[in-house]
This record gives C-alpha cells, structure tokens and sequence, in this order.
C-alpha cells in the first residue's frame, strides 16, 4: 500500500507541501485519541491541529524506500510534448496548403481519365460536394430520384442535366443511394465480384483525392439531413440551408490534415516511448504526454481560426478555409477520450489510497 501511496501521489501532487500536509493529517487522525478529534473542520485547521499533536510528516521520508512506478511529466518532457504539438498543427497546415498539389500529384499516376466525370461529381461546381461525398450514408437510400444531375451524354459526349430516375431508370418518386449511381457508371452486372471492385476503387481514389483539398470531406451521417425542394421539372437540393454548408463554414469536416497531426502525434509518442528506459514509461505518462501535444494542436488550430482568418484559400463559392485552422474532430475526440480514461484512473487509485491510507507509517 505504500507502493500504491507513492504512485498516486506522483501522479496527484505537484505540490510536494500538499502531500506533505495530507499525510500529516492522516497520522495525526490515525493516532490521536478520539476525544481530541473535532468534527467539521477545514482541511487547514486540521492540519493546524496535526502539526501542534505529532509534528510535520514528510511524505518523502517516509516512502523513499518505494519504488512509485509511476513517474510524472518531466519538464524536458513536457517541452518535447509541446513542440510535438506544435509540428502536429505546421503538418496540418502544410497538408492544407499542399493538399491541392497532391490531388494533382494523384491525378498524374492514374490512368488517363480515371476519375473524370466520376458519380460524385454529378453535381458540377457550386455545393457539388455534398451530394453523395457521405463515407457513412452514400449506401442509404437518401437521394430523391428525382434530383437533376449531370451528366456526360454517351451520344454527344457533352455533359448536360438528367433527372436521376431517367438516369438510372427508376420511379421518380422512390429514393436511391449513391451506391446505385455509382453501380451505374462502374459496376458488371455480369461479372458483380469485378463490378464491386471497380466501385470501390473509383471510391477510394476519388474519396482519397477530395479529402486533400480545401474543402475535406462531409462528417458521417451529414447527407442524411439533407433537404431537397420539389420543382415541376424536379427536385433540387437546398445547399445554402444544408447542415454540410453550416458546419463547413464553422470549419468543421474531415481532412487529410486531421488525420496528418494526430498521426504525427501517435507516432512519435510511440517512438520515443519505445526509445527510453521500461522503468521510466508506463501507459498513464504516455497518455499525459499525448494530452500535452494534442491539447497545443488543438489550440493552435482553433486560434488560426479566431486570429487570421483572412488568411483564407478556397474557390469562389465554397466555404473559405484557414491552413491550419480547422475544428480537428479527430484529433479532439482522441483528447476526449484520453481525458476520461485518466481522469478514471485517478479516481480509482484514489479511492484505493483513501480506503487504505492508515497503513503509511504504520
């Protein structure tokens, strides 16, 4: 138990005083008589009250035998954690800035045409991304039929709008998904393992290219809340009053940068962990020093956002983006979820300590 003492005070208390008096505290309620207790008093004249009983206790002294297992941040490695993060948010950023260059980089080891006129692109131009860009919906039947597309005429080769239902021969008032027009341009209905095939390759390179670019891809489930206005001629997506349109403004998508700092980050906590001594590493420091990086990254993106927001790049017509500066939904769920795992184990090795805390100095 004084093993366990030592470690949750090397994670809990910076502050060598506080453990000092804690433990002063605990011997003096351990070993004063019942009659010299008094109920409702603050931690300080309780301390008061141990001090003038059985003298100040230092927590130190009486566990310097124990090995704590647990070691804290140490300031060089607390440095390191913030520079970490702060090469996580110049990778996002240069992502950003290069994400266009690298699309084209794509583009030139593809076949010739591989992705041109690609089933995501129906929508040309203005808003085109949120119609069917959906990683998690784009198998949901969630697009009216009778939506206009565009698309290349197979007789004069020129591309020019067309009511989906015609396209893909459907009822005008059913729902498709986006699998289905995909199917259309490359699925076999003779040969269906190839046609799967062909699909999901069209997917990825096309889903791998728009991820580099200004706008990202949508959050899953986004297209699901798409709504659409009817017209005599058909229905119409209304892209301006779109959830997509909304949270892309507050910069809120999915982009190769998010996931270019939290690789970044996970990397190099693994490396260098991997790097020191067994003794001085454990799950909950390496934890801590990823909360570190990834809470400098986070806010150095969101203050790109606030402070230079005219640095902006973007066509006409979308929403402007900020290098850098994106809310990391990736990067901040990852924070999340490290925040409640150690504010758990804290918790829990303090409720040991508590329950047990009369056997130091015993």
């Amino acid at each position: 138990m004084l093993n366990l003492a030592k470690r949750i005070t090397n994670l809990l208390w910076t502050d060598k005083s506080f453990a000092d008096k804690q433990i002063t505290i605990e011997q003096y309620l351990k070993y004063a008589p019942k009659e010299m207790l008094t109920k409702n008093r603050s931690f300080e004249d309780l301390y008061e009250d141990a001090v003038n009983y059985i003298g100040k206790q230092n927590f130190d002294e009486l566990t310097k035998n124990i090995d704590p297992d647990i070691y804290p941040l140490s300031k060089d490695q607390g440095i390191i954690a913030v520079f970490l993060g702060m090469l996580a948010f110049a990778a996002a950023k240069e992502v950003d800035e290069h994400g266009s260059d690298m699309e084209q980089a794509i583009n030139k080891v593809l076949p010739k045409d591989y992705d041109t006129n690609n089933a995501f692109d129906l929508r040309r131009g203005y808003g085109h991304r949120i119609f069917g860009h959906d990683i998690a919906a784009f198998g949901i039947d969630s697009i009216p039929a009778g939506s206009v597309i565009k698309v290349k005429s197979e007789i004069t080769g020129k591309i020019g709008p067309m009511v989906i239902a015609d396209f893909l021969g459907v009822d005008i008032n059913c729902e498709v998904s986006m699998w289905d027009i995909i199917w259309k341009f490359y699925g076999d209905n003779d040969n269906k393992l190839s046609g799967v095939s062909n699909c999901l390759k069209h997917t990825i390179v096309h889903f791998g290219k728009d991820i580099l670019t200004p706008n990202g891809l949508p959050l899953p489930f986004v297209s699901l809340f798409n709504r659409y206005e009817k017209f005599n001629s058909g229905v119409a997506l209304q892209y301006n009053q779109s959830l997509y349109k909304q949270l892309n403004d507050l910069h809120i998508n999915m982009k190769a940068s998010d996931f270019a700092s939290l690789g970044l980050i996970e990397g190099f906590t693994t490396f260098y962990f991997a790097s020191i001594e067994k003794k001085n590493s454990n799950k909950i420091l390496e934890n801590e020093f990823k909360l570190v990086a990834m809470g400098t990254c986070i806010c150095m993106q969101m203050a790109k956002i606030i402070i230079h927001d005219e640095l902006q790049i973007g066509k006409k017509g979308n929403s402007p983006m900020v290098p850098g500066g994106n809310a990391n939904l990736l990067l901040i769920g990852s924070f999340m979820k490290l925040t409640v795992q150690e504010m758990l184990s804290i918790a829990n090795m303090r409720k040991l300590i508590n329950d047990k805390y009369d056997e130091i100095g015993g």
